[in-house]
C-alpha cells in the first residue's frame, strides 16, 4: 500500500509543475501579444507611410544590406556579389536572388557585371532604393534620440539591460536548428549595438547612440 505522505507529496510536486506550466503559458501569451508591438513602436515600423516599409522583410533587409551610410554623390559604387550578401544575411542564394528580383522591378536595385570578371553579378541600390534607405534610417534614428530624451538615467540603464537580455535571447535562438524559416538571423561578430538587437525582432539594423 502506497503511504499517503507519498502521494499528497506526489500531489504536492504535480499540482506545483501545473501551476507553474500555466502561469509560464500566461507569460507566453502576454509575451506574444505585447512584444512584437511594443518593438514596432519602438522602431516606428507601424507608420506605413514610409515607402521602404511597405515592402517585405526580405526585400528590406536586402535593401538596408546594400546601402552605404556615407556615400558620396558621384562616388563609385560597384555593389555586391550575392554570394557576400548571401554569406552576409546568412539567407540561402536562391531565397536572396528572389528578393533582388522583386527590388529590381521596384526600380529599388540594379544590377550590373564585375569589371574585373564579367561572369560574375552584382547589386547596388539604385538613387531611389539609396533615397528609401536614407530616409528610413534618418526617421528611425530620429525616433531613437526622441526615446532617449524621454527616459531618465535610471530608466535607461533599465534598457540598456533590457535589450541584452533579449540580444543572449537573440543569441540562443540563433544557435538553435532554423524552424522552416526562408532568413535565418544573422551571426553577430562584434558586439551588436542596442538598435541592431532591437532589429533581430522586427526588420532590420541601423545604430542608436547612447547618450547616458
Amino acid at each position: 500500500m502506497i503511504p499517503i505522505a507519498a502521494i499528497e507529496e506526489a500531489t504536492a510536486a504535480f499540482t506545483a509543475v501545473a501551476v507553474a506550466q500555466s502561469y509560464d503559458s500566461e507569460e507566453l501569451a502576454w509575451l506574444e501579444r505585447t512584444l512584437t508591438g511594443v518593438m514596432r513602436r519602438l522602431m516606428d515600423t507601424e507608420n506605413l507611410d514610409m515607402p521602404l516599409l511597405q515592402l517585405p522583410l526580405a526585400q528590406m533587409r536586402l535593401a538596408q544590406s546594400l546601402y552605404r551610410e556615407n556615400e558620396m554623390p558621384g562616388e563609385p559604387n560597384l555593389g555586391e556579389t550575392m554570394g557576400k550578401l548571401s554569406e552576409r544575411l546568412n539567407v540561402r542564394q536562391n531565397a536572396l536572388t528572389q528578393a533582388a528580383d522583386r527590388l529590381v522591378n521596384h526600380g529599388l536595385a540594379e544590377r550590373l557585371s564585375d569589371p574585373s570578371d564579367r561572369r560574375i553579378v552584382r547589386l547596388r541600390l539604385t538613387t531611389k532604393g539609396h533615397t528609401w534607405v536614407r530616409e528610413r534610417r534618418s526617421r528611425r534614428r530620429a525616433r531613437y534620440e526622441h526615446l532617449w530624451e524621454l527616459l531618465s538615467t535610471s530608466e535607461r540603464q533599465e534598457f540598456l539591460q533590457a535589450v541584452r537580455v533579449l540580444d543572449a535571447a537573440g543569441n540562443r535562438l540563433s544557435a538553435q536548428p532554423a524552424r522552416n524559416t526562408e532568413l535565418k538571423s544573422e551571426s553577430h561578430f562584434d558586439p551588436p549595438t542596442v538598435e541592431e538587437t532591437l532589429s533581430r525582432f522586427t526588420d532590420g539594423e541601423a545604430t542608436l547612440i547612447d547618450r547616458t
